[in-house]
């Protein structure tokens, strides 16, 4: 139900929605199909794909977030969006002792983000340089991207950074 009241792309299918929720589309689609049968969602057919939506209006009501289904949170991809973010904070965690050049940092830091670039990205953040970055050039580009994924964790309300402390709080 997530995936279906903060995704705003239309009509979901159980590939996408199965995706999102790290469950087997079979699964999915068996709990989508019984979701339908009760009139909680509605279902198209597209082809041979069977698409899903919300009725948001209602939900919205009902979970006392306003008038409209514009007023529900908007969708992050946590499911993406931690995965990557965790493989960042201990690669940072592990360079903060490290006395390494710049040059091999930087150059650690750029296998880090080939590595998690295609989780941000379906998260919603692009980390492709704006510019070329070669050598130690690539370190404030590297900056910027964990800035993005903190910012889009600060968005989705999991994470509160003041004065250089990061707090959990509750995610909307």
């Amino acid at each position: 139900m997530r995936v279906l009241l903060t995704l705003r792309d239309g009509l979901l299918d159980a590939a996408r929605i199965s995706d999102e929720c790290a469950f087997a589309k079979r699964n999915v689609n068996d709990t989508l199909t019984s979701l339908v049968t009760s009139r909680v969602v509605k279902a198209r057919w597209s082809g041979n794909e069977r698409h899903f939506t919300a009725y948001q209006d209602k939900w919205a009501a009902l979970l006392e977030v306003g008038p409209s289904g514009k007023e529900m949170p908007s969708f992050v991809s946590w499911v993406h969006l931690f995965p990557a973010a965790l493989e960042i904070i201990a690669w940072l965690d592990d360079e903060a002792e490290a006395k390494d050049s710049d040059y091999l940092v930087s150059s650690r830091a750029r296998s880090l983000m080939q590595c998690v670039t295609r989780d941000l990205e379906i998260a919603g953040i692009d980390v492709s340089p704006k510019r070329p970055a070669p050598g130690t050039a690539y370190l404030p580009v590297f900056a910027e991207a964990v800035a993005s994924v903190l910012a889009m964790m600060h968005a989705g309300q999991l994470v509160h950074v003041a004065d250089g402390v990061t707090s959990t709080v509750t995610a909307g």
